[in-house]
């Protein structure tokens, strides 16, 4: 089992799931200025 190896690679799932994170949290707030405008809309 290389140590290295691991380390990059956990690191690497970690600086993923941070990008995935922040996709979720821009697509949730695109949500909510979308139904804001609605609102205003109306």
């Amino acid at each position: 089992m290389d140590v290295h190896k691991e380390t990059i690679s956990f690191a690497y799932l970690k600086s993923k799931s941070k990008d995935v994170v922040k996709k979720e949290q821009i697509k949730h707030n695109e949500v909510q200025i979308k139904k804001f405008i609605n609102k205003l809309m109306e």
